[in-house]
Parts: structure tokens; sequence; C-alpha cells
């Protein structure tokens, strides 16, 4: 699922907008530049449905295991 899948599942950019406290406008230049990996990580945790996924990622553990 592609970010504005993501803006539009969550009810458009006026309602992402005020999920996150910020203006239209702003939410309207990630449909080009992309949700920004706070924000995304954000509504991955608080909207997984919305994010495609089946439960919230458990962001505790690292997301690639590094090797010695």
């Amino acid at each position: 699922m592609d970010h504005i899948d993501i803006i539009r599942n969550l009810g458009g950019v006026s309602d992402v907008a005020l999920i996150c406290g910020i203006t239209p406008s702003a939410v309207s230049q990630w449909k080009e530049s992309g949700i920004p990996r706070p924000w995304l990580m954000f509504f991955k945790a608080a909207f997984p449905s919305e994010c495609g996924l089946d439960a919230a990622p458990n962001f505790r553990q690292p997301l690639m295991a590094s090797k010695p």
C-alpha cells in the first residue's frame, strides 16, 4: 500500500491534517514526497487496518537484524 492509499484510507487530506495537527497543504505535499517516516510509523501503530496491516507492528523490535 502506498502513501496515497494510506491518506485516502484515513479519510483524505483534511482528516489526516486534523489527526496530525498540521495544515492540509502540508499533507497534500506528502502525496508527492511520501509520508514522513515518523508520521508513517504513527499511522501504522494507531491505524493498522487503514495502513493495510492486520495488527499494529511491534516497534520495540528492530526492523532489520544486524549481523556482528
